[in-house]
């Protein structure tokens, strides 16, 4: 029994082994992303753990959203979009913001990919405010630039299905989204 667990601890070991070589020669560099876990998210979904008993959902009409420049570095652009209670009653938001890119009334193919520490509930008393972190790259591989660039965000509270409020996109060369992803982490407290 003994020799049949060694062997068993063995074969896993030598598989976690071979696919970190594996990933250590696969050569792409083109994007280093902060490290967590990710699952990808169809652009616009958020999804979301329901609000626990006690605490009341957030409601788009009583949260001020604004999108923010945080710089780059090299190729990747990175933003963070602002969310603020303006209502009267705190409210708790629990997951990540889905986002449609657009420009006018066209929706853009860029995804948006979930990472980060898994979601926690984040309650906002009236004036608080949560964010929440993007990170793309903005050239080619040319150093150019790509369009179309996006004009606006569509964006969608965790657990709803449909977007509620649209934030203006960056302007510049910070707006160009190159490839058709956009990487996100959950909301948290804080700007």
């Amino acid at each position: 029994m003994r020799h049949q667990l060694r062997l068993a601890t063995l074969a896993v070991l030598a598989g976690l082994a071979a696919s970190g070589v594996a990933a250590c020669q696969s050569g792409d560099t083109t994007t280093s992303l902060p490290p967590g876990p990710t699952q990808a998210t169809p652009t616009g979904s958020a999804p979301a753990a329901p609000a626990k008993p006690g605490r009341s959902t957030c409601d788009a009409t009583d949260l001020r959203f604004a999108m923010i420049d945080e710089g780059s570095e090299k190729f990747q652009q990175s933003g963070k979009i602002t969310i603020r209670n303006d209502g009267t009653k705190p409210c708790t938001l629990t997951g990540y913001l889905g986002i449609r890119f657009m420009r006018g009334d066209r929706r853009l193919p860029i995804d948006q990919l979930q990472q980060g520490a898994p979601p926690a509930p984040v309650t906002l008393r009236p004036g608080d405010t949560a964010s929440t972190r993007l990170v793309w790259n903005r050239y080619e591989g040319t150093g150019t630039s790509c369009k179309p660039l996006p004009t606006d965000l569509a964006l969608t509270l965790p657990g709803q299905k449909k977007p509620t409020t649209t934030v203006p996109w960056l302007a510049g060369i910070a707006a160009s989204v190159c490839g058709t992803t956009v990487t996100n982490d959950p909301i948290i407290a804080g700007s």
